[in-house]
């Protein structure tokens, strides 16, 4: 398992968005750890993230959860079946989809518009009121890191639909 060295002024929220672990698997990991008093130079276990640990998505193509998402309107949006899209995503539990969370889309998934080479092969799908700035927040990712993987993205006119790769790591 990896390790996080605690740097002023981080908190638990930023480590496990950073590592993309949910903060009670960060606890469960750490069952002597004070959410509340993290000390510059503490070390906490960061256990596997979702995406460490999942069977390997077929098509390579995946839908990043965002608030008020749910597996129909995944499946509708991505234009698939709702059975194929549950069976894509074995252990995932679609009464907790959280945002971040990344699922596996079926083969047949439609993505509008084109896929753009990707070599994280996970996206972000923008939403109507979405910013770089928000996606950065949402994802642990700068807004310098998100443009260096997204060359030619006017991060003034983003559309609704965009396809946004996410950075590896």
């Amino acid at each position: 398992m990896k390790t996080w060295l605690v740097q002023a002024g981080d908190t638990l929220d930023q480590i496990a968005k950073l590592h993309r672990v949910p903060i009670s698997q960060l606890l469960s990991a750490n069952p002597a750890l004070d959410p509340d008093n993290l000390v510059s130079g503490q070390k906490i276990v960061i256990p596997p993230s979702q995406t460490e640990t999942d069977p390997p998505c077929p098509s390579g193509i995946f839908w990043v959860v965002t608030p008020g998402d749910t597996l129909y309107s995944i499946a509708q949006a991505a234009g698939v079946d709702l059975a194929d899209l549950v069976a894509a995503n074995p252990g995932v539990d679609p009464l907790d989809l959280r945002p971040g969370q990344s699922l596996c889309l079926p083969p047949r998934a439609i993505v509008p518009p084109e896929i753009p080479p990707c070599a994280s092969g996970v996206f972000w799908v923008v939403e109507p009121g979405d910013t770089l700035f928000k996606i950065a927040q949402a994802t642990g990712f700068t807004v310098d890191e998100l443009l260096a993987v997204n060359p030619g993205l006017d991060p003034n006119n983003l559309q609704p639909r965009t396809n946004i790769c996410l950075p590896a790591g």
